[in-house]
Parts: C-alpha cells; structure tokens; sequence
C-alpha cells in the first residue's frame, strides 16, 4: 500500500489548491484580454491619476465653498504647505504648482459643482 488514507487527503487538498489557483487566474483575468504587463500597468496608472485629479477637485470644491473669496494661495496654504514659501504676509508659490493642472484647475473647478464619488481606491 503506497497511498495510505492520509497522503490521499494531502494529494486531494492539493489538487484542490491547484484547481482553485487555476480557476482563480482565468477569472481574475477574464477582463484583462491577454493585456503586456505594461498595459496593465499604464491601465492602473490612469486610473489612480484620475482618482488623483478628482480627490484634488473635491479638495478644491469644499475650500471654494468654505472660502468663496480664497483664493489659489489661500488654498495652498491651507492644504499644501510643502509648495509655498512665506515671507512676512506674503505667500509665494512654488513653480511646479503654477501650471494648468493645480492653478488652472483651481480656477476652472467651481463651488457649485457636485463632488467626485470616488469609490474604492484603483489598486488592481
């Protein structure tokens, strides 16, 4: 008798565990259509850019709404303070924030517009 009750449970629970692990990877898969590695990674880098953008709008709507006469400085300085710089009363900005997607975005988003649902966080 080379297969005794107890090595048959451990072969069975094995094939089990393969079974699973196979039927796991063509599920979890399914939607990936033979995506590169690339692909897939470039996919979720869009997605949580956008969730980005969208947690920052929502970041902006809510000071705009609280704040109606703040301005990009004001909302810098509340919110990002590693990107100004004070000097007495004044409050410089750092370059890297004055471009179209933090300034330009603060002043296309507007107080009255709906907040973002943002769901999970894009991690696969």
């Amino acid at each position: 008798k080379l297969m005794n009750q107890d090595n048959k449970l451990v072969i069975g629970g094995l094939a089990a565990v393969a079974a699973g692990v196979i039927l796991y990877s063509l599920f979890h898969n399914q939607n990936k259509h033979h995506l590169t590695e690339e692909e897939i990674d470039s996919k979720l880098r869009e997605r949580v850019k956008r969730r980005s953008e969208q947690e920052l709008e929502n970041m902006m709507i809510k000071f705009k709404r609280e704040n109606p006469r703040g301005t990009f400085k004001d909302f810098m300085a509340d919110h990002f303070q590693e990107n100004i710089k004070r000097e007495g009363n004044n409050i410089i900005l750092d370059p890297s924030v004055r471009n179209h997607e933090w300034e330009g975005r603060f002043e296309r988003v507007k107080a009255s517009q709906p907040f973002h649902e943002l769901g999970p966080l894009p991690i696969d």
